[in-house]
């Protein structure tokens, strides 16, 4: 008896061996036309139920494989709604040839990167899809995800760079081009779209690169603590969310500079001196309107002596530049005066009688100081807000951050000092920074116990240094230091001479 129970064993271990590793099963793909299209879950697969693995393994093991297998079978669900997105739309004859509704620049604007992220696609799940035929009990996937999130992934960032400039295309070829929008209409109502628009197709590169993160968190979630997979699984998702945010600083770089494109050719500086607006460091931060107060003093004409003159004023801040205008019609702006952000000071002024024209329904004042302007001169002016919280905005956005640390000093990034090593540094913990002698980079952060977290001019990295190897060069930040040293100090010598008068 017990013999024939060992052997009914053997018999059943053999046949799961041989069910696991056999390699001429349904690739993914061909699942899930056999599901109608659908994912099914990774334990309701025929072969896993007849392996007869599922009575061998934890509920938690087979968590795992669910997950591990989730990545798969979605990347196969998301290849098969590209082959839709180029086959039923990109290359449609209605989109091409000489009597296409769609003119080549549109077109390359709305499908030129799909054909790379295909191939991305391809190139993935090819190499999921091998593991996969190795065995249905997977080993892991972390390597692969690694693997191509390194060297493969890059084409999302670009893609998503794009995704503005082709909605906006998209919906202008909707309202302008009545043979392109009966033609989509006519594509999307196919059954091959599932009753989703073409602007649903175009959206699925982006959801998928948002949506890796969460699936490989997922399989951690699973993974038991002393597993060698944890490590690589930890490193691959490190990558993936730098990935994605790579794709929105992308997204928002592209948004930024066509808002600068926009906000550029609405600016006229008239006499004074031109600033190219259009940079790729540059973008606009806050736009707002206030009252400029001014007195012309006219004694022959006037029996009061003095004449309040409030003037409309449009203010365009920008990351390192204020821009000071007056409306000249819906869409145009004249230049009235500038400065660099880091030479501006904004400073509350309560209501007083003791002003002319700042009676109770003058909103709420403030000074706006131009420690050097267009014609490198310092220049004070009043002006109002309707808003106190308006006023407050724009006192936040032209002040200095203060750290809630005591002798912590925080500096923005477009008022920060600049400097030099002096000495090597080589990275000794992880938050460390690697710099060489006579490299230089911002300070962004200061302690009190003599370390500094600064941005590496070159390329862009952070990390902490030791004060002790650097030395502070000529920067913007400090020159405005200086003006505003100088300036604080002509203003309190004037109120001295003004209380001995």
């Amino acid at each position: 008896m017990l013999n024939s129970v060992s052997n009914q064993q053997d018999i059943r271990e053999r046949k799961v061996s041989r069910m696991l590793q056999k390699t001429s099963r349904s690739s993914v793909q061909q699942l899930l036309l056999s599901n109608a299209g659908q994912r099914s879950l990774w334990s309701d697969l025929p072969e896993v139920v007849e392996s007869g693995i599922l009575e061998n393994i934890s509920n938690a093991e087979r968590k795992l494989q669910e997950a591990i297998f989730e990545i798969i079978s979605s990347e196969a669900s998301y290849l098969k709604s590209l082959n839709v997105l180029i086959t039923h739309f990109a290359n449609s004859p209605k989109f091409t040839g000489d009597f296409a509704v769609l003119c080549p620049k549109d077109r390359c604007t709305l499908f030129n990167e799909v054909y790379e992220v295909r191939v991305c696609s391809e190139k993935f799940l090819h190499d999921l899809e091998y593991r996969w035929q190795e065995t249905i009990q997977l080993s892991g996937i972390s390597d692969i995800i690694l693997h191509h999130a390194k060297t493969n992934f890059s084409i999302f960032i670009k893609y998503c760079s794009n995704q503005i400039v082709q909605d906006r295309t998209l919906k202008r070829l909707k309202s302008e081009n009545v043979y392109f929008a009966d033609t989509l209409k006519e594509l999307e109502s196919s059954q091959a779209c599932q009753s989703l628009s073409l602007h649903s197709f175009l959206m699925l590169p982006m959801q998928r690169i948002t949506r890796l993160p969460l699936l490989t968190a997922a399989i951690i979630s699973h993974l038991p603590p002393a597993s060698p997979q944890l490590t690589p699984c930890k490193e691959a998702l490190d990558v993936l969310n730098s990935l994605v945010r790579e794709c929105n600083e992308a997204t928002r770089q592209k948004e930024r500079m066509e808002e600068m494109v926009t906000v550029s050719q609405t600016i006229d500086f008239r006499g004074l001196k031109f600033i190219p607006l259009i940079s790729s460091s540059r973008w606009l931060v806050k736009q707002g309107k206030c009252t400029k107060i001014s007195w012309k003093e006219n004694p022959e004409k006037l029996t009061f002596g003095k004449r309040v003159n409030k003037q409309s004023l449009v203010l365009f801040l920008f990351t390192d530049l204020l821009l000071i205008c007056k409306k000249k019609s819906d869409d145009k702006f004249a230049v009235v005066d500038y400065s660099h952000r880091n030479m501006v000071e904004v400073s509350e002024l309560e209501p007083s009688h003791g002003i002319p024209g700042m009676g109770e329904h003058s909103g709420f004042p403030a000074w706006l100081t131009l420690l050097q302007n267009s014609e490198n001169k310092t220049q004070e002016m009043l002006i109002s807000f309707t808003l106190e919280s308006e006023r407050s905005r724009w006192i936040e956005m032209t002040s200095s951050i203060i750290s809630k640390v005591p002798g912590e000093k925080l500096y923005e990034t477009w008022d920060c000092p600049k400097i030099e090593m002096i000495s090597n540094h080589a990275q000794l913990e992880h938050d460390e920074i690697a710099l060489c002698k006579g490299e230089t980079a911002n300070v962004l952060k200061k302690t009190n116990d003599g370390w500094l977290f600064v941005e590496k001019c070159s390329d862009g990295s952070k990390g902490w240094v030791p004060e002790k190897l650097t030395k502070e060069v000529e920067s913007d930040h400090k020159r405005s230091k200086n003006f505003k040293q100088r300036y604080q100090f002509l203003k309190a010598l004037s109120e001295v001479n003004q209380t001995e008068v």
